[in-house]
């Protein structure tokens, strides 16, 4: 219900932040085909994708503004008052159909870079604060189209999938991030949805893969 209830907001903040640029302004080489880049991507995000296969990634440090409750217009309203960029992806946890420990309902907009900012509740609003996130790994599925509890199973599912094969160990609540807005059609919205594991198990996998060559 609540992923339902934002889904209609979610792109409004993307939009606004691409509204006097062409359509996918931010693309690059690497993304999936039909992926239309509204916003850039905060400082050493990977690119979205590959579309309909569970693969590991990397993400940095980053910073962003989150709202426990996910009510995007207070996020909106901060990024506003701040006159702060606005990124893609959208995060949200707590909204994946099936979660075993889902937990309270949770939004952030990603700042552009760890030195934009501080970390810290919002001076005018104290539901917003701006927190600073670890390096981590997850293992990730992206789709075109709705986040539907279809779509989201067949991503849960390739996703365990993947942990299972390679043995890795699950770290909190799956999470899902959002690439586009209402200006862009279901059918090429960008969707990821992400699994957290254990750093350790995978830097030691990698370490033996680089040994056998």
């Amino acid at each position: 219900m609540v992923a339902a209830g934002v889904a209609g907001l979610l792109g409004v903040a993307l939009s606004w932040g691409a509204a006097q640029a062409s359509e996918g302004p931010y693309g690059h080489p690497d993304d999936p085909e039909g992926y239309v880049a509204e916003a850039p991507l905060p400082e050493g995000f990977p690119r979205p994708g590959p579309i309909g296969e569970a693969v590991v990634k990397q993400y940095p440090a980053a910073r962003m503004a989150a709202h426990e409750g996910a009510q995007f217009m207070r996020l909106f309203g901060h990024i506003s008052r701040e006159d702060i960029p606005m990124t893609a992806p959208v995060l949200m946890e707590g909204m994946v159909a099936g979660d075993e420990t889902p937990g309270v309902p949770m939004m952030a907009f990603y700042y552009p870079s760890m030195a934009t900012g501080e970390a810290g509740a919002d001076a005018v609003d104290g539901s917003v604060e701006v927190v600073d996130s670890e390096p981590m790994t997850v293992v990730s599925y992206a789709f075109f189209g709705a986040r539907n509890a279809a779509q989201l199973t067949e991503a849960m599912a390739a996703i365990e999938g993947l942990i299972e094969d390679r043995g890795l160990a699950k770290v909190g609540s799956p999470r899902i991030m959002g690439y586009n807005g209402p200006g862009v059609p279901w059918r090429r919205k960008l969707v990821e949805v992400q699994q957290r594991v254990e750093v350790e198990v995978v830097e030691e996998e990698a370490g033996e893969s680089a040994g056998e060559g």
